[in-house]
């Protein structure tokens, strides 16, 4: 998935993270987050 909701809505990727580490916790999902080549954000 992309880094929902920190491209053109502006909230923290940092904040977003946490909530759907949090909603997916206890769930046989594997979250893979996508981040855009050339990002300056920290790859996680």
């Amino acid at each position: 998935m992309p880094r929902i909701g920190s491209g053109l809505d502006r909230l923290r990727w940092e904040k977003v993270r946490e909530i759907v580490l949090d909603v997916f916790a206890d769930s046989p999902i594997e979250i893979v987050v996508c981040t855009p080549a050339g990002s300056h954000d920290k790859q996680e």
